[in-house]
């Protein structure tokens, strides 16, 4: 098996149809496995105390901010000092995906953030989430079921998941780590040129796929655009991974318009 199969992701396009094509996603054969993932965790003042004696623990590198977006303790884990302030979550998700900025360009890089509450209606903070899957940059939340939704809709475009918390910080710290010891594939982001997908995952013509752990495959399937001028093809931009790939589609004509 060549070495480069070994390791990238498997990309699958199979045509079902003279119109409908199927993209299957799955981990490389060999996974590659980071020895270190850097993590951001955010999180209301008092919390942050139990999870400086938990972070040290975990072979990450963990910063901790607090909602207010004072820093705690860097990647390294020096302490820095700080006060009370009111909360800021633009500021907090900005000062984490800065410190993650470096560690983004050599693999992934993940923010956690522990927060009991829906997001603010701010157009700044919604802004920023957007940005966060193009910096290489996973959000993920810790939030109440109440919330839940609402935190699943607004991470989606950075490839985060959201989960509900327990009962003690540091028990919904490691019950987190330990959900993300599986994964093999931080998530990717698939956009069709030519091509329609099909069902509601799709959105402007792209969708966003969570992680996936090992043996899971994404299935995605799509059809010929009935105004394509140019070869259909679909991209494939892989979090954690830092670059693209370009798939050509052929043997695929337009779909009949109705």
């Amino acid at each position: 098996m060549p070495l480069q199969q070994q390791f990238q992701p498997q990309l699958t396009v199979t045509r079902e149809s003279p119109e409908v094509v199927r993209l299957d996603l799955a981990p490389a054969v060999t996974p590659l496995r980071p020895g270190r993932l850097n993590l951001a965790v955010i999180a209301a003042h008092d919390r942050l105390a139990p999870l400086q004696e938990a972070a040290p623990h975990s072979p990450h590198g963990v910063a901790l901010i607090s909602t207010s977006g004072q820093l705690h303790r860097d990647l390294t884990g020096q302490m820095e000092e700080h006060v009370r302030r009111p909360v800021d979550l633009v500021r907090a998700v900005s000062l984490a995906s800065t410190l993650l900025a470096d560690a983004a360009q050599r693999g992934a890089a993940r923010i956690l953030l522990m927060w009991d509450h829906a997001p603010p209606s701010r157009l700044e903070l919604e802004l920023l989430v957007s940005s966060l899957a193009r910096q290489n940059i996973a959000l993920d939340v810790i939030t109440t079921a109440a919330a839940e939704s609402t935190w699943a809709t607004l991470t989606s475009c950075a490839f985060g998941r959201v989960s509900v918390g327990r009962a003690h910080p540091v028990e919904s710290f490691g019950a987190y780590l330990a959900d993300r010891h599986g994964v093999v594939l931080e998530g990717a982001e698939v956009k069709a040129y030519g091509l329609v997908g099909i069902g509601p995952q799709w959105r402007a013509g792209q969708t966003t796929l969570p992680p996936l752990r090992e043996g899971e495959v994404h299935r995605l399937h799509l059809r010929r655009s009935p105004r394509a001028p140019a070869p259909p093809r679909i991209e494939v931009r892989f979090l954690g991974l830092g670059y693209s790939v370009m798939v050509p589609v052929r043997g695929t004509r337009a779909a009949r318009v109705a």
